[in-house]
């Protein structure tokens, strides 16, 4: 019996030089592109929490 997961689904447009990143990442980890997007994005937003802006000189 499978472990229900609760959560909420998230779809984003990468731009081709994220989508790469991404996809290098994924095959470095050994996950697919989904679970990595989530690993990053719950790193990131552990890390920053809801604070965090994009810095003016990396925009």
């Amino acid at each position: 019996m499978e472990k229900e997961q609760k959560g909420t689904s998230i779809s984003v447009l990468l731009s081709p030089k994220h989508n790469a990143i991404m996809e290098q990442s994924k095959v470095h980890n050994k996950r697919t592109k989904r679970k990595e997007a989530q690993k990053r994005l719950e790193h990131h937003l552990e890390y920053f929490g809801v604070d965090w802006e994009v810095p003016k000189d990396r925009s």
